[in-house]
This record gives structure tokens, sequence and C-alpha cells, in this order.
């Protein structure tokens, strides 16, 4: 039979598997146009993320161009900026660099801008251990020691064992009579395990420093025997020293400063100490030879014969005295500094003649000229000379040169305190009112012109002074104490609990003033104030701890 397509059977062709995928009308896969958009998907898809990852590195190459040239931040490699993970050291690249501005700033001595860059540069870096201290030094000099404060702090946690910045750290936070913070701190590094031995020795001398200025001598000398070899070394013995005389065993004090002075007798916080010692114990022959002794080892230094010239003069050898003077503005003629120490002995001592020829030395020396002319008014003052004090007043205001803010506000004090001595009231207020309105004001200074000021029966305006003491430096403990004894003369009711109340939780206060304080709080005369309680509380404590001090110091 023929088939269907009319072609004998013989010649149909041949059928294979594979019929439907031959020939241009071969029926295609039910899947075919799947496959299709999958190759297309996938060519589409390596094509964008070439074209991505090309944007991506050209983009990390074009920040790191401008970062490495532009910014000039070293140590910023092109993987830090392409990988994610890396770009926090960017940021410390760039604070690094903020800090290096601030070292230019504070070395020109711009202040503000290098606080700015300083606070930058912490922020991005806060493990960089010198911008940290740059930054607290800048805070505490603008008058921000709180700020200062906590910077350190933030930084304990990165240098806890780096002896350089535990070493800054300690003597802010002493400083700031911050003791049980020292002394907290000083137990967190001592109980560090594999803590450096300088470290270790530095927290132990800081926490026994901390300890004896709040009568902890107990707990003062088991620190220093914690620190490695401190209890032999000359800081653990100068202090071992200090503590033996707190207790009331001067001779043991006077045997190791003796020893002290021996084995280093260059040494000017040592001789210092021994003379003071000596000075206080009535040994005032001995004081002579020990800064004869010291003027001998170091024959070049203006600080020991300073002393033997004072020793001179407390022993009446009037002679000598004035042949150490002759030698030493023979000697020291071109050290500014030495002229300085000197004229400050003048001043105290009220050796009007000797303040002047350091004055006419130091005219034609800028620097010193009005520091040494300064210190010739105040030895007349000691030697209550007023009327001359003012004419060398009016001989100084009227040379060319202006005054600097420093010595302005010495003039001024000078000025009031010379006016209360001739008895010319009105002028006297006038200059103090000046020196009250300064703003930047050392509590030492104040605390020197208020002394006078009492000297001369002028308690109000001492007071005025003492309180603008204790305002420009609350931790000021001499002005604090000067300031309730005078306000316990005068009777003023008023700010003596608050002061009172301030100075009991000072370091070590007179337990006589507290006494005589407390007696007076608990008189009629407080019965109305509403500050007299916890005054007299905080009063009681601080006598407590004294009390409980001295009998396990005993």
């Amino acid at each position: 039979m023929p088939s269907p397509h009319g072609l004998p059977d013989d010649k149909l062709p041949e059928h294979t598997p594979d019929d439907s995928r031959r020939g241009f009308f071969a029926r295609p896969p039910a899947d075919a146009p799947r496959a299709a958009w999958s190759r297309w998907c996938r060519r589409v898809f390596g094509a964008s993320s070439l074209a991505v990852l090309a944007m991506y590195c050209a983009g990390a190459s074009a920040g790191f161009l401008y970062v490495h040239y532009r910014q000039q931040l070293d140590g910023v490699t092109w993987l830090d900026l392409a990988w994610p993970a890396r770009w926090p050291r960017v940021r410390v690249a760039e604070g690094n660099r903020q800090i290096a501005a601030a070292q230019v700033f504070a070395r020109a001595a711009r202040w503000r801008e290098a606080l700015v860059c300083a606070r930058y540069g912490v922020a991005h870096s806060p493990a960089h251990r010198d911008g940290r201290l740059l930054l607290a030094q800048l805070l505490a000099a603008s008058g921000r020691p709180e700020a200062a404060q906590a910077a350190l702090l933030e930084g304990f946690a990165f240098h806890h064992a780096d002896p350089a910045f535990i070493g800054p750290l300690f003597d802010f936070l002493l400083q700031r009579q911050e003791d049980a913070l020292v002394t907290a701190l000083a137990w967190t590094v001592l109980s560090t395990p594999q803590t450096p031995a300088e470290t270790r020795r530095r927290a132990a001398l800081a926490g026994a420093t901390a300890r004896y200025f709040r009568g902890d001598y107990d707990h003062a000398e088991n620190l220093l025997r914690l620190g490695p070899r401190l209890a032999d070394s000359r800081e653990g013995r100068l202090l071992l020293a200090q503590i033996e005389a707190a207790r009331g065993w001067h001779e043991l004090a006077l045997v190791e400063l003796r020893a002290l002075a021996a084995e280093f007798p260059r040494d000017p916080e040592v001789h210092a100490e021994l003379v003071q010692r000596l000075r206080a114990s009535g040994r005032r022959d001995e004081a002579r030879r020990v800064s004869l002794a010291s003027h001998l080892a170091q024959p070049d230094a203006a600080a020991p014969r300073i002393e033997l010239l004072r020793a001179y003069r407390e022993a009446g050898d009037e002679a000598s005295a004035t042949r150490e003077a002759a030698a030493l503005l023979h000697d020291f003629a071109a050290d500014r500094a030495a002229l300085l120490a000197l004229g400050d002995f003048a001043a105290s001592a009220g050796d009007v003649a000797l303040a002047d020829r350091l004055a006419e030395l130091a005219r034609a020396s800028q620097p010193a000229r009005e520091p040494l002319a300064l210190l010739a008014v105040e030895a007349r003052i000691v030697a209550r000379d007023y009327r001359g004090a003012l004419s060398t007043l009016r001989a100084l205001g009227a040379e060319k040169f202006p005054p600097s803010e420093g010595g302005a506000a010495a003039r001024d004090s000078l000025q009031a305190v010379a006016s209360f001595g001739v008895g010319d009231f009105e002028a006297a207020r006038l200059a103090l009112a000046n020196v009250l309105a300064r703003p930047r004001l050392r509590a030492e200074n104040l605390l020197v012109l208020a002394n006078r000021l009492v000297a001369l029966d002028a308690s109000e305006p001492a007071r005025a002074v003492l309180a603008r003491a204790v305002a420009a430096d609350p931790l000021n403990q001499a002005a604090l104490a000067r300031l309730v004894a005078l306000e316990l003369d005068t009777n003023r009711t008023d700010a003596l609990p608050a002061h009172l109340q301030q100075l009991a939780q000072s370091r070590r206060p007179s337990s006589d003033l507290l006494r005589v304080a407390q007696h007076k709080l608990g008189s009629d005369l407080y019965l109305f104030s509403a500050a007299r309680e916890p005054a007299l509380t905080a009063v009681r404590r601080a006598l407590e701890q004294s009390q409980a001090a001295a009998r396990s110091s005993g």
C-alpha cells in the first residue's frame, strides 16, 4: 500500500530519535526559552559584577590617592580603604595627623588651634598617648581641670602599664588632691599581673604619697614596700623621712635625711628638706654647715649659696653675709634665674640694699628688669618703709616700658599694701579693687597679700582677698585655712560654715583650728544658721579621722 506521503515505503526517509532537533522546521524542546534566559542572566550578572568591582576599585583608588597625597595621611594603604574591616585604621591615621598638627600649634603658642586639633585627634585616635597628655595639658591651662582629668582617666584603659603615662596621670591627680582616686588606681596597677616594674614602682609611690597626705601613714608604708626596690630608693626614703617627721619622730627623720644628703649631695630637694627640718628643730649651725657642704659639692649652683647666705643672716654673721651676697652678684650676674632667686631672698628678708643692687644690675635686661624692680618694692614693704615703696612704684610707673599682665597685678597689690601702710585708705581700696577685678589670679600671691593686710589690721580687705583666692583655687588649703581663721576671729557667721565644711574635707586640716571652730559653731552665735549642723558633722568626722590616724601611727 502506498504511504500517505505518496512515496513508496522503500523511499521514505529513515527516522531517527534526533529528527526533532534537525532542520529549520524542527520543533524546539520545551525548556529552550528557560535555558536561554538563564544564559543571558548569567552573562548580565557577570558583566555587572565586573563593572561594580571595577567601579569599587576605582573609588578605592581615588580615595587612596586623595588621603595619601592630598590629606597626607601616613601609614594608610590601598587595602585600608578597599576593605571595610580596615576602615578604622584610616580614622586613626586622621587622628594622628590632627595630633601632630596640635603639637606644632602648641610649640608656636597657638593654644586655641592646638586645643581644637588635639580634641579632634584624640577622638579619632584614643590610644595616642602623647596626644592625650597634650589634650589634658591644654584643657588644664584653659581653666578646665575637670575635663583634663576626664581625658586622662579615659586614657588609663589604654596606658595603665605605660610609666610615661602613669607618671603624669598620678601627678595631676595628686595636684588635684584626688587622693582616694590615686589610691584606687594604684591598687589597680599593682594588682594587675605582668605589669612592668617601673609602672608598679610609680604607682606604689603615688599611692603612698596620697596616703601620706591624708595622714594614713601605715597604709603609706605598706604601699612603699609593694613597689620594686622603692623603699630603698631616693624617692621612697625621702617620703619615709617625711612620714617619720609627721609622726613626731624628728630625730629618725633627720638621720634619714642626713644619709640621703651624703648620698645625693647635688640633690636640691633633699638639701632643701634637710635644711628646713634642721631650722625647725633649732639646729641653725648645722643648717649652715649643710648649706656650705652643698655649695662645695656644686659650686656652680646658686640655690645652696643662697641658703648659705640665709644661714649667715640668721646667725647674725653680717660680715659673711655681705661677702657672700657680693660674691653671688659677681658670679651670677648673667643668670636670670639665679638673680630672681636672690631677689626673692632679699625681698623676704627685707634687705633693701641687696634688692636695689639687683634691680640696678638688671636694668639693662628687659626680662629680669620688671620682676627685680618689684622685688625691690616688696623688700621695702617687708622693712615697713611704705613711703619708700610708693616712691619706687611711682618711679617704676614713669618708665617707658609698659608692665606685663602679671607685673600690673603685682604693682596693684604692692600699691594697696603700701597705701594702707601710710594711711591712704582710698588709694588702697582702689588698688585692691583693681587686683580683685583681674580674671587670672594666683591663690599663692593673694595669700601673701592677705597676710600683709592682716599685719596692717586691714581684716575686712584681707578677708575679701582670701575669699577671692579660695574662689580662684578651691584646693589651696593654706588660703582656705587662713580664711577660716580670719572668719573665726571676726565672727563672720555668713560664710564660715561653708568654708569650714570645705576645710574639714581637705588634707590633714589643723586639729587645733577645727576644735576652735567646733566650739564657736556650737555657741549661740550660730544658733539660727541653717548650715551649722552639716558643718559641725564634717568637723566631728575630720577630728575622729585625725585621732584614728594618730592612734594607728603611734
